[in-house]
């Protein structure tokens, strides 16, 4: 993968903010497909909720959440 403006991993930069690289995503998928496996992807989730409770027009309470994961899928 390029690491040029524009090129395939142009996105890795939104990944290296949370330590991962594209060295280990490719290590990964290495080891995924090191036991026979024919294709094999990595995915990501990173969720950022908020959520605010009215009662007379006011706030009352307010909650946030942050949910991070990785995942690996071999066939």
């Amino acid at each position: 993968m390029s690491e040029q403006a524009g090129g395939p991993s142009a996105g890795i930069g939104y990944f290296t903010r949370f330590g991962v690289t594209e060295r280990m995503i490719r290590e990964a998928l290495g080891a995924a497909l090191s036991r026979g496996g024919d294709l094999a992807d990595v995915f990501f989730q990173h969720r950022v909720e908020s959520d605010l409770a009215l009662e007379d027009g006011a706030v009352n309470r307010a909650f946030s959440s942050v949910e991070l994961g990785v995942g690996v899928r071999v066939v």
